[in-house]
């Protein structure tokens, strides 16, 4: 499944690559930021609330691209309810989130690098391989909320223990890949045509990726550490 931020049809001109970029990093930033504040601010209920409101934001932004400058206070309202869930995972596991974001930052680089350098060619058939498996990720997760919701477990079981892991595993090179694809998508639009407000909307389709990453990343951590 692609990221939703970049299905729409792109025309005109403006966009560039250092802006895309440099709004990408000042979102992920504005993330960051928020996190760090969200649990001395707020009481842990507000990480739902949070989650909800930015969760519409994001749908509604996806669908109006030319209001992607939205993506700031949806970056706000992202790190609030990230911030809540690191400090949760922080005070069981202490070292887990600085350990998370460096694991992070350092999976950014690596891809950029090896998209910069042409190491890995991102064809049409290598995004074809990552939608799949972007869309098989998803619909496991969803499948795991939905018999929640409903007291079954199973998904939850299969997810203890050495079976956990390599899920988590497989779901971090997916959404690496899955970076590697919008870094593509991003060239491809840009050398089309792409008016200056895709900027934002590009660095809100970067943001989204870097969140699931870390989220995916910290994930695995706590699993390792639940595990020793």
């Amino acid at each position: 499944m692609q990221n939703p931020i970049f299905t729409k049809e792109i025309a005109g001109s403006g966009a560039t690559y250092q802006g895309t970029y440099m709004k990408a990093l000042l979102l992920v930033a504005t993330v960051a930021v928020s996190a760090i504040t969200a649990p001395l601010i707020l009481p842990p209920v507000m990480a739902y609330v949070s989650l909800a409101i930015a969760f519409g934001l994001g749908l509604y932004i996806c669908s109006n691209p030319e209001k992607a400058i939205l993506s700031i206070p949806y970056a706000v309202l992202e790190g609030l309810s990230i911030g809540m869930i690191s400090y949760s995972l922080e005070a069981k596991y202490p070292g887990i989130v600085v350990t998370s974001v460096l694991l992070t930052l350092g999976t950014v680089m690596v891809c950029s690098a090896l998209y910069n350098f042409n190491i890995i060619r991102v064809s049409d058939k290598f995004i074809k391989m990552v939608i799949i498996s972007t869309t098989m990720l998803v619909v496991y997760y969803i499948c795991g909320f939905i018999l929640s919701l409903i007291g079954i477990q199973t998904l939850a079981t299969i997810e203890e223990g050495i079976t956990g892991i390599v899920i988590s595993l497989i779901a971090i090179v997916i959404v690496s890949a899955r970076l590697l694809v919008d870094f593509e998508f991003i060239k491809r639009t840009i050398e089309n045509g792409a008016e200056s407000y895709y900027e934002w909307y590009f660095g809100f389709g970067i943001c989204i990726t870097v969140i699931w990453l870390y989220l995916e990343i910290i994930d695995l951590l706590a699993k390792l550490k639940k595990k020793n």
